[in-house]
């Protein structure tokens, strides 16, 4: 295939890929979807291996092939003008039982081409607690709906009695109906584009160009482990707490990089706990892909060749690799852990490409108000990304796992749900000290206009973002309900009611330090406390050479 055809077809399947994920966010109902952009698309080859994947969550990075490879070895038939859902998280693919993916198999004449995927955080799957997700589900049945590998449609007709078994069990049927309809039109959209070059360049030539996009993937990744430090590096930390208020959980991580592979070997991890912040062998290898992928070249295409040399090891039964029915609704506790785990071991030997701690936790949130069709926002909130070599971190910024989701805009959440946004700003001191300074974490001050309950699912709560190279910890998250009578603080509540004219303040922390604060220079300092990011306390505390030479310099 000469080179010019060649950039066409692999340039329209990322456009194809590009175009569902933009069908999605103009079509759905949700706020989680259309605003939070709490979903990723893709296309995947007919083997099970991705092809290129959208914008969206970063952690659902191996999703989308996952769960086409369990619909290839399940030995479920499909044909032309199927579209089937999936979100079982102890298979292929799965995370929580939110997460939905619908895939869509395309075919020219009789052979197969390829699938279009989609995979969407629904606002309702039922279970037993508005919004689904919870801290106190005792196992999987209690958070909602299980759709193993189900038609939603077979050869272009919507199966309704599906439908509505997935409506009924809902408590937001017109909107999560949306959801769906809007999820089918998405991944049919990228079906008709695929199909389209392939009667454009013929079939021969769109599956040469997804096996050239493949192998490119794939010597891209070996190239990288090649520049990598070659080594054993270790790290451990520990999670808040078993998502119950228990002890906390003990997580390690042994990397092995050799000139074939990347092996990230979890053994020694703590047991799965009984709270809902396990996630399952699927989730993991989210977790892993997102680390790995952030060490590639940013402006290659993400595929499955990406991920050739990648090896994960975990015993099953661990928090990472919860068994069924083991809940895992607020999986990305520990999944986001993994993915900070192996950054926070191959850091030090980096040479400050790698930054330090930060924020970490997806901060989940949901507040419930009532109705013959409940209000629930849901949304994650973003906070303070460590330093790195000659840069100080990002403020505000949503975490590694979630990529571009983003928390509701005022505009947006104002007309949709009852409250007021009565701040939104940058938590002052809220960095760790260094060279290059944490960035800041924000706070969010909701005042409700009706009555709701509140639930979070936070971590990050206890043991603050890590320094690192002699960078000083950044700050722990935190929520606060201010109620009339009392005032709550910490990170898990469950259902909390919140009384019209109280308030819920959501405080993300802030990351950690890279380098020794004693070396960050004086300007910098001078600039940080002209723009209110530290206050002169914390300075003097945190920089103290500084603060005397400034003393100095104004004296004289």
């Amino acid at each position: 295939m000469d080179p010019f055809t060649l950039a066409v077809v692999e340039g329209a399947l990322a456009e194809a890929s590009d175009e569902i994920f933009a069908t999605m966010k103009r079509t759905s109902q949700s706020t989680i979807i259309y605003e939070v952009l709490d979903y990723t698309t893709g296309i995947v080859e007919r083997g099970g291996r991705l092809i290129t994947q959208g914008n969206g969550v970063t952690g659902f990075l191996g999703s989308l092939s996952g769960a086409v490879k369990e619909l290839l070895q399940s030995g479920s038939p499909f044909s032309e003008g199927d579209v089937l859902a999936v979100n079982d998280p102890y298979i292929g693919g799965g995370t929580h039982l939110s997460d939905v993916v619908l895939i869509s198999p395309v075919f020219l004449g009789d052979e197969l081409l390829a699938f279009a995927v989609a995979k969407a955080h629904w606002t309702e799957v039922g279970g037993m607690a508005p919004g689904s997700w919870t801290t106190d589900a005792p196992d999987i049945f209690a958070e909602g709906i299980q759709l193993p590998m189900v038609h939603v449609k077979k050869r272009g007709e919507l199966q309704d009695d599906v439908v509505h078994i997935i409506t009924r069990n809902v408590r937001t049927p017109r909107s999560t109906y949306g959801d769906l309809m809007a999820q089918v039109a998405a991944i049919e959209t990228g079906g008709r584009r695929i199909r389209g070059l392939a009667e454009k360049f013929g079939a021969d030539t769109v599956l040469a160009a997804m096996e050239d996009l493949l192998q490119r993937g794939e010597r891209i990744a070996r190239e990288a482990l090649a520049a990598l430090p070659h080594g054993t590096f270790s790290a451990e930390d520990l999670m808040d707490d078993d998502g119950l208020g228990g002890d906390p959980v003990h997580i390690k991580v042994s990397i092995t990089v050799t000139d074939e592979e990347f092996l990230a070997d979890f053994t020694g991890t703590d047991p799965e706990v009984a709270g809902t912040i396990n996630c399952t062998f699927p989730s993991l290898e989210c977790g892993v892909r997102t680390a790995f992928r952030a060490l590639l070249p940013t402006q290659s295409l993400t595929n499955d060749g990406m991920f050739a040399p990648l090896r994960i090891a975990c015993p099953p039964g661990t928090v990472f690799t919860a068994r069924r029915p083991v809940p895992v609704g607020t999986y990305w506790e520990a999944s986001d852990h993994s993915t900070d785990l192996v950054l926070k071991a191959l850091a030090p030997h980096m040479g400050g490409r790698i930054p330090a701690g930060h924020s970490l936790s997806v901060c989940g949130t949901i507040i419930a108000f009532g109705g013959e069709e409940p209000k629930i926002l849901i949304e994650p909130i973003g906070g303070g990304w460590g330093g790195a070599q000659g840069q100080d971190g990002e403020s505000a910024l949503i975490p590694i796992g979630d990529g571009d989701t983003r928390a509701n805009s005022v505009e947006i959440m104002e007309a949709v749900y009852p409250l007021l946004a009565e701040e939104i700003s940058l938590v002052e001191d809220s960095c760790g000290a260094g060279k290059a300074r944490g960035g800041l974490g924000q706070r969010r001050a909701y005042r409700l206009l009706e009555e709701a309950s509140v639930t979070t699912a936070w971590g990050r709560c206890v043991f603050p973002p890590w320094g690192l190279d002699g960078g000083e910890s950044g700050t722990p998250n935190r929520v606060i309900l201010e109620r009339a009578d009392d005032t709550l603080e910490g990170g898990k509540f469950t259902r909390v009611p919140i009384r019209r004219g109280e308030r819920v303040v959501l405080r993300t922390g802030g990351g950690g330090g890279f380098g020794a604060a004693r070396e960050r220079a004086c300007e910098l300092v001078r600039r940080d406390l002209r723009e209110g990011i530290i206050s002169e306390s914390f300075a003097s505390r945190h920089y103290p050479r500084q603060m005397e030479e400034m003393k100095t310099c104004a004296s004289g």
